[in-house]
């Protein structure tokens, strides 16, 4: 598959779970109400479903293809590097998978990698025109972390919130996807620029 073809697949799977995340959050102000109704008329919470639920489902499925396709342009942009600039990556090929799984690490190793995957893949014209605007990595990395944060805090509160409860919460799920939003604005921008 060619560089652009791989950037592209990444950018639109990117942009499938933004879209994703975005309507499955929207829908999950009716879909509160709706679920507190069955509540009150005597529902038990293990026979309600919401279109919440189910397209939040969607947003799982959409986030797991875009990590195999992030993973697969990730592996062929460092084995290029590696070809042009060899010792320019600062963490082996086998971290491409494992930084964004392993807990700990994935707190900054992405973010190592896809600094080392922009620095080695600049090109002259890109050093030539001081007047663009880098790409801020840092801001991108604290966008994601706090999205990843929100959203495995509203998964944990379904543990233990009491049965007679809405399991999630709109106004969360509404700040996730404008973090996730700003996040994917810059993710778009990373994605470009390596190729």
């Amino acid at each position: 598959m060619s560089r652009m073809s791989q950037a592209s697949r990444v950018t639109r799977l990117s942009s499938f779970v933004l879209a994703a995340t975005w309507i499955a959050a929207l829908s999950s102000i009716p879909s509160a109400r709706r679920y507190q109704q069955q509540l009150d008329n005597g529902v038990a919470a293990k026979d309600i479903a919401t279109w919440f639920s189910t397209l939040s489902l969607l947003m799982t499925l959409a986030s797991i293809g875009a990590w195999f396709a992030t993973i697969s342009w990730m592996g062929q942009r460092y084995d290029e590097n590696l070809e042009r600039s060899p010792g320019s990556m600062r963490l082996s090929r086998r971290w491409i998978v494992w930084c964004w799984l392993l807990p700990i690490v994935s707190l900054w190793y992405p973010k190592v990698l896809i600094e080392d995957l922009l620095k080695t893949s600049k090109k002259d014209s890109d050093l030539a025109k001081s007047d663009i605007e880098p790409v801020n990595v840092r801001l991108w990395w604290a966008t994601w972390v706090a999205y990843t944060i929100i959203s495995n805090l509203m998964t944990l509160q379904l543990l233990v919130l009491p049965q007679d409860t809405v399991p999630f919460k709109p106004s969360y799920e509404i700040a996730a996807a404008c973090i996730l939003t700003a996040s994917y604005s810059l993710w778009i921008n990373i994605v470009r620029k390596i190729g």
